[in-house]
């Protein structure tokens, strides 16, 4: 399996930590993220750029959807 890098934003930290741990024992490269506002200034980083992104849809700076259209 290729090391693929997905970027984990919610605003839940159980869940953000649950998802990390479950992606990387499948060996996955995991970044986590708990705000959309984060996310973006990583995501804006020189060579920053995920496989994958799974988010959370509600939280509460920024939506999901608007996470992903930036």
């Amino acid at each position: 399996m290729p090391n693929l890098h997905i970027l984990v934003v919610d605003d839940d930290d159980m869940i953000i930590q649950m998802m990390g741990i479950m992606l990387r024992r499948l060996k996955y490269q995991v970044t986590l993220k708990t705000n959309p506002v984060e996310a973006l200034k990583w995501l804006r980083l020189p060579g920053n750029l995920p496989d994958m992104i799974l988010s959370d849809v509600m939280m509460p700076e920024m939506s999901g959807y608007d996470l992903c259209r930036e």
